[in-house]
């Protein structure tokens, strides 16, 4: 190809990507984005053949910079269309699987918070009970911890502390929660445990804590963050047990196929699930320990359950137009 007809396809090449970029930089969107794509494609080559010829350093550069500027564009629309489908996910995707799973998610709430409360019951019934089900080290920590006149609650905590026990509840809260999907390999029954026992564990916990007198500390300090992070567990053990069916009701797939498909099916729950986790880690850490009155302990918690509960209930519905 002669240089005056590579200069003529290079200009056209030129006048098409700067016209998109105008677009892009101005924050607009293209029609047909994989056609930009390729014309980036195109011109980069186009400059590494410029580079090749040693054509003179005016072109190179102009080329170079186009390419730059097209690479940036490209990029950046790419990163803005995962935050959004990422987002959408979230936002819609999420709450329609969980409606869309009943059964599991009955399951898993009755095995949680059906341990969580009959434990609850039986330790106010009878106190000395919370010693025959949990080790007294763990009981005696949660009344030190909630003790109002106690050591950890009359320290006054830093933002280094609060980043340190920020890091700690997502590493912790996030553990719990993805061992508990991850239990649904042994046909659910994974799953069944380790919700049981999580919620024995801290249905035993509260009652015995309520029990000492410290209930008021314990309830400001959880108040915030429960609905986000219980509720996580719940959502963790609902993927568990759709996962954890497959090997049980494989239908007309293979079982490993089967278990294959489902484990898609709950990704978006995973995700979501995750994403409660750290709302509740970042309340727990930043919002709970703050010394502030019951009633706005009580006030953000309760708007924190509505708005879960709301969210689920009414989020990514499609909505009909009037007749």
């Amino acid at each position: 190809m002669s240089r005056a007809l590579f200069q003529e396809r290079m200009r056209e090449a030129e006048a098409a990507v700067e016209a998109d970029l105008q677009i892009l930089e101005r924050g607009g969107e293209l029609s047909d984005p994989l056609e930009f794509a390729a014309r980036y494609r195109g011109l980069a080559s186009t400059l590494s053949i410029a580079r090749h010829r040693r054509y003179d350093s005016a072109l190179v550069d102009r080329l170079n910079a186009l390419v730059v500027r097209a690479h940036t564009a490209l990029y950046a629309a790419r990163l803005g269309r995962s935050a959004r489908d990422g987002l959408s996910v979230l936002l819609f995707e999420f709450p329609r699987r969980v409606r869309a799973l009943p059964g599991p998610l009955l399951l898993s709430v009755l095995c949680f918070f059906g341990t969580y409360l009959a434990a609850f019951t039986w330790v106010r019934l009878d106190p000395q009970a919370a010693y025959a089900l949990m080790p007294a080290s763990y009981l005696d920590g949660l009344a030190e911890m909630y003790d109002p006149k106690g050591r950890i609650q009359t320290t006054e905590r830093t933002l280094d502390d609060d980043l340190t026990m920020f890091g700690f509840y997502v590493w912790n809260n996030v553990g719990i929660a993805f061992r508990t999907f991850g239990a649904s390999l042994f046909l659910g029954v994974g799953s069944i445990l380790a919700l049981v026992f999580n919620g024995l564990y801290i249905g035993v916990g509260h009652a015995h804590v309520v029990e000492r007198g410290f209930g008021e500390s314990f309830h400001a300090f959880v108040l915030g963050h429960s609905a986000f992070e219980l509720f996580a567990i719940v959502l963790a053990g609902l993927a568990g047990f759709h996962v954890g069916f497959a090997f049980l009701r494989p239908g007309l797939e293979s079982r490993s196929r089967a278990v294959l498909l489902r484990a898609r099916e709950v990704l978006p729950i995973l995700w979501g699930a995750f994403a409660m986790l750290l709302i509740a880690a970042a309340i727990e850490a930043f919002f709970s320990p703050r010394d502030l009155p019951f009633g706005v302990k009580l006030a953000v918690g309760s708007v924190n359950a509505v708005g879960l509960l709301s969210f689920f209930a009414f989020s990514g519905r499609e909505t009909r137009a009037p007749r």
